[in-house]
């Protein structure tokens, strides 16, 4: 449709509407200039504040909080070594001030750090241990064992001894398009299952490398213990 003398801008109500549209969109403009501005400052003031705080905990003045230092803290002592040795990442007894950011209270959970997750940690180690086992992998991920000979060998390098009955369902778990083969993908998968980050039926990640949990209810129900 062409508007010409019924063009809307040139009705005394039509440009009326269009300066308030434009006054409106201005406007909103601006706040949120506003408010990237102001969580800006907030959280500038929340990470000199976690910087504050980390510099009297640090009572010897080493860079490093102790657990004897962490631990004069006013919180539940049993709690407070929880979360020494629960947010001391790379376990030299001692927290960095990245470290002490991570833990609770010291600044908004928003913008704690990273806390690596171990089960992640475990999945890339018993993915090169699972390469070392089945060398084709490593030159061609592509490469196809037949199911009945990878199942065997793979549980048995895991089982630490135990006996696993291998039935035709644990069979269709690794060869998810039961042509009797597994390439690397297939086996990474089958592993990812095993350690609970995905789910057996829809095959979908039940939890990230960071360890968010994804799908909560059915993380829950394979929780059993």
């Amino acid at each position: 449709m062409k508007f010409s003398d019924h063009d809307i801008s040139k009705r005394p109500i039509g440009r009326i509407a269009l300066a308030c549209a434009i006054c409106l969109l201005a406007t909103v403009r601006l706040l949120a200039q506003e408010a990237e501005v102001e969580e800006a400052k907030w959280i500038a003031t929340q990470k000199v504040l976690s910087h504050n705080e980390f510099t009297e905990a640090d009572l010897d003045e080493n860079g490093f909080i102790s657990l004897e230092e962490y631990l004069k803290r006013k919180a539940n002592p049993q709690v407070l070594k929880r979360d020494f040795r629960l947010f001391d990442f790379d376990g030299d007894k001692r927290l960095s001030q990245s470290e002490f950011s991570c833990t609770p209270g010291v600044i908004h959970r928003s913008l704690r750090g990273p806390v690596p997750d171990p089960l992640e940690v475990l999945r890339l180690a018993a993915i090169n241990a699972l390469d070392e086992s089945f060398e084709q992998w490593r030159e061609n991920p592509d490469f196809e064992l037949d199911s009945g000979q990878f199942l065997p060998s793979f549980l048995q390098s895991i089982s630490l001894g135990a006996e696993y009955n291998i039935d035709s369902r644990a069979i269709a778990m690794v060869d998810r398009n039961g042509n009797r083969r597994v390439r690397r993908d297939e086996a990474v998968e089958y592993l990812e299952i095993l350690l609970g980050i995905r789910d057996p039926k829809t095959r979908l990640y039940l939890r990230e490398p960071s360890g968010r949990v994804l799908i909560y209810n059915r993380f829950v129900a394979h929780d059993v213990n």
